[in-house]
């Protein structure tokens, strides 16, 4: 909220909010402070600075390779253990390289129209089938699914996905209460696959282990 007064008040030309999945219908207070923050970053475009420059935009996804605090980082500092430790053997996760991530943000800050909600499509792996390519030797432990988590991650809801677009190599989902359309912007964008929930356990984008070491360059 700080950032986006802040932001109109310098008439700031473009801002863009990094969300994440834990903002998809949140089952913990992390998640929730996500949502709210979507929720301003999109609604703050009704109310911009006194030029009416100002652009405000989200870009949500999941789990980033080559970041600080990754699962592939833990996975090498359990490795020296031999055992790993898994929460569930059900749970999956979507992938995108950080180098990628660099890529996308310099993208939509160049073609945001303020107020819509980026999200780059990507391939998901259980978390199950990452660990055993990673670390073969080592030993599985199943420790239960811990509070907060979910086991599968979800980046559009069946409600957002009616008035998403297929922009090729992401989608866009539009704002519900705002003057301009993704048809209207965005005119050669594709429609969102009908009765297609985008979330990681969907065989659309679920891969098997043997596509783990490609998917994370490892």
């Amino acid at each position: 909220k700080n950032v986006i007064d802040a932001s109109l008040e310098r008439d700031v030309e473009r801002v863009l909010f990094i969300s994440s999945d834990k903002a998809v219908q949140p089952i913990n207070l992390y998640g929730a402070t996500k949502m709210c923050a979507e929720r301003l970053a999109v609604a703050a475009n009704s109310y911009r600075g006194r030029t009416g420059k100002t652009l405000i935009s989200v870009v949500r996804y999941g789990n980033v390779i080559g970041s600080r605090g990754s699962l592939v980082e833990l996975i090498e500092k359990q490795k020296q253990t031999g055992t790993l430790s898994l929460t569930d053997e059900r749970m999956t996760r979507f992938w995108l390289h950080i180098e990628d991530i660099m890529k996308l943000v310099t993208k939509i800050l160049g073609t945001m129209e303020g107020g819509e909600i980026f999200v780059p499509k990507m391939s998901s792996l259980r978390i199950e089938d990452v660990m055993r390519e990673l670390a073969p030797k080592c030993k599985m432990q199943v420790i239960g699914i811990r509070p907060g988590e979910k086991l599968h991650e979800i980046l559009i809801t069946e409600h957002e996905a009616l008035r998403t677009k297929d922009l090729g190599d992401m989608y866009v989902i539009a704002p519900e209460f705002h003057p301009w359309t993704a048809k209207k912007y965005y005119p050669k964008a594709k429609p969102f696959p009908k009765g297609l929930v985008y979330v990681s356990n969907a065989p659309q984008f679920l891969l098997s282990r043997s596509h783990v070491k490609k998917i994370l360059k490892v």
